[in-house]
């Protein structure tokens, strides 16, 4: 099997996971670890599998939701948790995406692995685990890395391919096919890091506000997430190296495709989400598309204590 071969939903075998990452299929050998790093030697993904039957470590997840806290590699036994090269590689190379394989309680290690589908990594720090208490009496200390998911499978991650899955290159949806193609490299080391928190702060502050089904990366959208009444979509724009005017004229391009451009349905909100207060000029100006055109439209920036918008919001 393929990377891309695998499906949500499905149970596969361990030889099929062991392969497909690039390790020989030694039961209790090199793939026995909860971290590994696939394609082996070229890092094009990251491989979590996670055997809820053992225990070991207080990962969070529950049946059905789209976030998850994963404690990072080692054994309790071990004590804190080291920077050994499965945790180094989720603290410097977050942008890879992550295939979670799960094994629930009950079942034994002759069983099938589930496949969860396709996780980014959204936070990563250094903890202590209050369920496990070293010798000393002290909390172990760990790595929990805090998950989202993405998509259902490889094939249906924007920008994947074969060819970057053997050469370990891949873009995030947050450089595809937007303003960032025309920036450099430099610059664009510098924006993702940016847009990644503008993305998970969003998230937090819309599920902390009641909004359901809050998606991140989802058919070429950067959110989308519903109240009990509308469907919203947000594009989200961080303003390095240029204006909120001109961060602002690429969002509209994109607000608009995603709505109407070919098979698309249209949204019933539409939101455009910067980094860093827009101009006076630019606030008008979504207010008169909104109010002279009637387009749902409505724009807001990350502030120091959360979001605000040009026309306030509630989920209701």
């Amino acid at each position: 099997m393929k990377l891309e071969d695998f499906v949500e939903g499905q149970r596969y075998e361990y030889t099929d996971i062991a392969t497909a990452a690039g390790y020989a299929p030694q039961p209790g050998g090199n793939f026995g670890r909860g971290i590994v790093l696939a394609p082996r030697y070229v890092p094009a993904v990251i491989t979590i599998k996670i055997n809820r039957a053992k225990g070991l470590y207080s990962d969070t997840y529950r049946e059905g939701t789209r976030v998850f806290d994963y404690i990072g590699d080692g054994l309790p036994e071990e004590g804190d948790q080291k920077l050994r090269l499965g945790n180094r590689i989720m603290f410097r190379q977050r942008d890879l995406p992550v295939m979670f394989f799960l094994r629930k309680v009950g079942e034994s290690k002759q069983d099938p692995w589930w496949f969860k589908g396709i996780w980014r990594i959204a936070s990563c720090k250094r903890a202590e685990d209050p369920e496990k208490i070293k010798p000393d009496g002290e909390y172990q200390k760990v790595f929990r890395f805090s998950l989202r998911w993405v998509a259902p499978s490889l094939d249906r991650l924007p920008l994947w391919s074969e060819r970057r899955a053997k050469t370990g290159f891949f873009w995030p949806r947050a450089l595809e096919g937007t303003d960032y193609i025309r920036v450099t490299r430099e610059a664009l080391q510098v924006i993702l890091p940016r847009h990644r928190r503008l993305a998970d702060g969003f998230w937090d502050w819309l599920t902390a506000r009641g909004f359901q089904d809050v998606e991140l990366e989802t058919d070429r959208v950067d959110v989308r997430f519903r109240s009990a009444e509308d469907r919203y979509m947000a594009e989200l724009k961080v303003v390095y190296g240029t204006t909120s005017t001109k961060s602002l004229r690429e969002a509209m391009g994109q607000v608009l495709e995603y709505n109407y451009y070919e098979n698309r349905g249209p949204f019933d909100k539409w939101l455009v989400v910067l980094d860093k207060e827009p101009r006076e000029h630019d606030q008008n100006y979504i207010s008169r598309l909104e109010s002279d055109l009637g387009l749902p439209l409505n724009m807001g920036w990350h502030t120091s204590d959360g979001f605000r918008f040009v026309h306030p919001f509630e989920s209701t």
